[in-house]
């Protein structure tokens, strides 16, 4: 996540970039970080939540 409190995950199944906000996430991450996470959708855009690195 970078500083700015979020950043863009690509969906390797899908190739789409889906938004994440610091504030769904459980843990801190760094890039290039393995994570999973669920998908919400709202009026404009995917948005990933329950962020968290996979082990």
């Amino acid at each position: 996540m970078k500083k700015k409190g979020y950043g863009f995950i690509k969906d390797n199944e899908s190739n789409n970039q889906i938004f994440a906000h610091e504030s769904e996430t459980i843990e801190t991450l760094k890039v290039n970080d393995k994570v999973s996470f669920f998908i919400k959708k709202d009026l404009k855009e995917l948005n990933a939540a329950k962020v968290r690195v996979c082990i």
